[in-house]
Formats: structure tokens, C-alpha cells, sequence
């Protein structure tokens, strides 16, 4: 994620977990796949729009360290049927 290109007109963007939701696909004791969503936030600003992305992370010399990323669920999906997180993030 970190190496994907800006958009057009953007200057800083980041997610808003505090209506967000999350669902842990799989986990073992050192590998975790989670699907997290939350809102768009653009220049400082909220959107209207939602993003969700499906993480899988491997614990390897002593840290947490993220193998692939994806999307394994709809948004629809996610925000249904996943988990809040508990007081936002």
C-alpha cells in the first residue's frame, strides 16, 4: 500500500477506523490473515468513500511482517458481518 502512487490532487490520505470493521480470516500462532475496513480520509478531509483490505502477516525474527495484501471480502460484506473496533481506532 505504502508504494502505490498518490492520486491526482492528493496530498496526505489515510483510513478512519472509527466506524470501522475488521474480520480475522485465518490465524495460527505466527501467521494472521484479517480483512480491516474504515473510511477515506483525503487531505485532512473525511469521504464518503469506504476501503476495505485483506492482510496476511507472518511473525519472523521477532516481528510481525506483512506477506500479501488483497481483498477477500465486499465491503458490503465486511461492514455487515464484521467485527467494530472497540472505542474506534
Amino acid at each position: 500500500m505504502a508504494a502505490a502512487k498518490p492520486l491526482p490532487g492528493v496530498t496526505s490520505g489515510s483510513l478512519n477506523f472509527a466506524d470501522g470493521r475488521y474480520a480475522v480470516e485465518e490465524a495460527t500462532p505466527d501467521m494472521v490473515r484479517v480483512t480491516v475496513g474504515g473510511a477515506e480520509v483525503r487531505n485532512g478531509k473525511p469521504t464518503d468513500q469506504k476501503i476495505a483490505s485483506t492482510m496476511t502477516m507472518v511473525w519472523e525474527d521477532s516481528v510481525w511482517k506483512v506477506r500479501s495484501d488483497g481483498t477477500e471480502r465486499t465491503l458490503d460484506e465486511l461492514f455487515a458481518s464484521g467485527s467494530a473496533f472497540s472505542g474506534g481506532c
